[in-house]
């Protein structure tokens, strides 16, 4: 069965590590005039977060909820920042014991696994709705680390398939350039 071209950014789908199962979520001050949706990227720049971007090496997460705390309580269906208002946005910390899932933009293979490869796509479209995509056979930034199919999905154009992020701000990989083989604890 095809799989339908639906994305939707990014979200967490499991943790490796065991515990309770809860997929912690952190906050921290949108930069501003950057506008986040449910499932975009996100990047940390000069003590603030913004939308995250194709040649962006390390990330802190994904947008966790598409509201955010403001001056005046909660923000509408996309997440949006000006000097006047400073809102905290929600997301899903990149770190290494979250698998996240998304939609690759082209047509992934069984050799595709294993590979550290690009993230793609505009954050926060004027749907309310993330854009950003895996790109299955980018390997410039090598943004992710692919790990899997998601269950649901099928092999080929638009799979959903499992990764983590080869590097983030949360770990000293962030800051390395990785070969193209990913090195693991």
């Amino acid at each position: 069965m095809p799989n339908t071209d639906a994305a939707y950014g990014f979200r967490p789908d499991m943790i490796l590590y065991g515990g309770s199962g809860a997929i912690p979520v952190w906050e921290g001050q949108i930069k501003s005039n950057h506008v986040f949706t449910l499932g975009d990227a996100v990047y940390a720049s000069a003590g603030y977060l913004r939308n995250a971007a194709t040649g962006d090496k390390a990330v802190v997460g994904v947008c966790a909820a598409n509201k955010a705390e403001s001056a005046s309580g909660i923000v509408g269906t996309r997440v949006s920042n000006t000097v006047a208002t400073r809102p905290k946005l929600l997301f899903y910390p990149a770190i290494d014991g979250i698998v996240f899932a998304g939609q690759c933009s082209g047509t992934p293979t069984q050799a595709t696994l294993w590979k550290l490869v690009d993230i793609e796509g505009a954050a926060a479209n004027s749907t309310g709705r993330s854009n950003q995509e895996v790109n299955e056979d980018a390997t410039t930034n090598k943004n992710v680390y692919l790990i899997g199919f998601r269950g649901n999905t099928s092999i080929g154009v638009n799979s959903e398939v499992l990764f983590t992020w080869a590097k983030s701000k949360f770990s000293a990989r962030g800051a390395m350039v990785l070969s193209t083989q990913y090195i693991g604890y």
